[in-house]
């Protein structure tokens, strides 16, 4: 029995060396694997089997100390770190997470409609960050979170996304020298959604609870739900109040022959939705030959940015 004994502590304390106690969570592991060895022992006994020998079969069929810690240590958080610790990511996470939802907010005001490029751009920035800082989401070894490389990544991927915005606005403005940078950065461009999408799927591979991952999908489809709603309905509102606002100008310019002023808009058109919305007639003609006017109105999200619905029908947003 000496011999036995000696075994079954040399295997708890490599055991408890391997998963890099003495804490609390590594003496509820070693409670929790020293009880199904004494119930595998106390099975083997009862079926005639020496205690010694039955020890023996137990510890042998566990295997190797260091390797079941190994395996141990895929499917086991870490340590809970210190309070102070916890407290301090959860607020990174919180101010990570913050930024994201002001950006996606102020990004969809920008423009008309469901942008789901700049959607992904915005989430591969914030949310893998979020799920990494959050305590006890992620705790899984992954070389792209243990270096710098989500980093530089990041920058790249910015710096691609802003160079693609420049040279595609030289070229607009006729600039032939910006040609060659517009090329690249339409090729490049769509590959950003592709990339930071990826890394959104990446990130929710590595929560190892399945719970978790029904939660964070919750959380981020219900955030996104609520912030696409609200541009929906006040875009709604603006493509009713404008096409009504354009048929109304249309009927004036049938009746006078000429398009209202912005003046005579401003003090006789009845607006029903949106109080706010603003008129001035355009330079040039529609392809049917009528003058051609814009109706615009500040966006009750951000006032600085603009719904502009065009005489031809097309609505647009701008900032």
């Amino acid at each position: 029995m000496p011999d036995t004994e000696t075994r079954v502590h040399a295997f708890f304390a490599t055991l408890e060396s391997a998963l890099g106690g003495p804490d609390e969570q590594c003496d509820t592991v070693l409670a929790e694997v020293r009880a199904d060895l004494e119930a595998q022992v106390r099975d083997t006994v009862a079926r005639g089997t020496d205690r010694q020998q039955a020890w023996a079969q137990a510890l042998d069929s566990v295997g190797d100390p260091t390797a079941l810690a190994v395996s141990m240590r895929g499917v086991l958080p870490p340590a809970p770190p210190r309070p102070w610790v916890k407290h301090l990511r959860v607020i990174l996470a919180g101010l990570v997470a913050g930024s994201g939802l002001i950006n996606l907010f102020v990004w969809r005001s920008t423009d008309y409609g469901f942008a789901p490029v700049m959607l992904a751009v915005i989430l591969g920035l914030h949310l893998p960050l979020a799920l990494l800082l959050w305590p006890g989401l992620v705790w899984r070894w992954n070389r792209l979170f243990s270096t710098g490389t989500a980093a530089l990544a990041v920058l790249l991927g910015l710096g691609l996304h802003l160079g693609a915005r420049t040279s595609t606005t030289t070229v607009t403005l006729g600039a032939e020298a910006g040609a060659s940078d517009a090329s690249l950065g339409q090729v490049l461009l769509p590959l950003l959604p592709a990339a930071f999408g990826g890394l959104v799927v990446l990130t929710f591979t590595l929560l190892q609870r399945r719970s978790q991952r029904r939660a964070v999908l919750a959380w981020t489809l219900g955030l996104l739900a609520t912030i696409e709603a609200v541009h929906q309905v006040e875009e709604s509102l603006f493509r009713a109040e404008a096409r009504r606002a354009g048929a109304w100008i249309g009927a004036q310019a049938s009746e006078r022959g000429a398009l209202p002023t912005s003046e005579e808009f401003a003090a006789l058109y009845e607006p029903r939705w949106l109080s706010s919305v603003r008129y001035y007639p355009t330079q040039g003609r529609d392809p049917d030959g009528t003058p051609s006017f814009a109706v615009y109105w500040p966006r009750a999200t951000q006032n600085h940015h603009q719904l502009i619905y065009d005489s031809d029908g097309s609505i647009t947003g701008t900032d």
